[in-house]
């Protein structure tokens, strides 16, 4: 039995994760979806075959992630994995317009990379601890062409996927 964990997956690319998902492994998989939108996670997976347990998690707050990282992993059932993949796809790239000879806004800056790094560090090692056990783990992070192409109006978007 193999588990997914993907988050950021009430959006485009997430829900074409959990697709793809679904389709390679609907027989073997459990797959945990992660999402501020749980509902646009419900309507995307209806009529898989995997089973799916949606859940609401906002990894901007400060302030227990630690804690909302272990209920992710909390949500697997108790059954033996041969594999489990962590797809870390959450992200935000809400500030388009700012040039980076413009931004000066260190606490927005603060908190953009707390939920663009930080939180992607926390999840992977919550993670990785609680599966210890299962011999094949997995983490993918999802990156962007911003990692590698310049785009002029997401500057600070580009730094961090870089």
């Amino acid at each position: 039995m193999k588990l997914f964990v993907v988050t950021g997956a009430g959006g485009a690319f997430g829900s074409a994760i959990l697709r793809q998902l679904n389709a390679l492994h609907s027989d073997s998989a459990t797959i945990i979806a992660v999402s501020r939108r749980v509902d646009e996670v419900k309507r995307a997976t209806e009529g898989f075959k995997s089973a799916v347990f949606p859940i609401s998690v906002d990894f901007s707050a400060r302030q227990g992630l630690e804690g909302r990282c272990g209920a992710i992993c909390d949500q697997a059932p108790d059954i033996k994995y041969e594999e489990v993949v962590l797809i870390n796809n959450h992200a935000s790239a809400n500030h388009s317009g700012d040039k980076m000879a413009e931004f000066r806004d260190v606490e927005y800056m603060d908190s953009y990379m707390f939920l663009n790094m930080t939180s992607f560090q926390v999840l992977t090692s919550v993670f990785l601890e609680r599966f210890q056990g299962v011999e094949r783990r997995v983490c993918v992070n999802i990156s962007s062409l911003a990692s590698l192409q310049p785009m002029p109006s997401l500057g600070f978007y580009c730094t961090i996927k870089a």
